[in-house]
């Protein structure tokens, strides 16, 4: 694949810095991005394939980049179209998380999966499968919290 450090024109006041990440053997660069291009969601991140352009908010901590990066590419690239492919991807990304860390991560992405839903709420997304494929993504998150961190 061709590096692409090309920032849309939307994002251009927003970038930050360039970062990278290996998915499918393959080198991504990411764009960085102020929290204020999404100021209510904590967190964002995102993947436009056409382009293709890859990003992340600023309050996304660093340690924990890799693995949501990979879900986005996973979602999008490895799973296409699949009904199910949020959650699928997630699973996957919860399994990259060192054991010493998933209880802290489980915890993140459940409070970002809240704040996607109800962001998506008072403003729909595009896309009308998008809030059934977060809230299964969200409630796997919360049972997996229930069953597996709380023993």
């Amino acid at each position: 694949m061709e590096r692409n450090k090309t920032v849309p024109e939307w994002a251009e006041r927003f970038f930050i810095e360039w970062g990278s990440v290996e998915y499918d053997d393959v080198l991504w660069d990411y764009a960085v991005l102020k929290r204020d291009l999404k100021i209510e969601l904590v967190g964002f991140m995102g993947f436009i394939p056409d382009i293709p352009f890859l990003f992340i908010s600023e309050d996304v901590p660093k340690k924990w980049r890799k693995y949501v990066l990979r879900h986005e590419l996973r979602e999008h690239l490895g799973l296409g179209y699949a009904r199910e492919r949020c959650v699928v991807s997630l699973i996957t990304e919860l399994q990259e998380v060192p054991e010493s860390e998933i209880r802290d991560y489980t915890r993140w992405r459940i409070n970002f999966f809240r704040r996607l839903i109800e962001f998506y709420t008072k403003e729909p997304h595009p896309d009308p499968s998008f809030m059934g494929r977060i809230k299964a993504s969200f409630n796997h998150l919360r049972v997996r919290e229930m069953v597996v961190l709380h023993f």
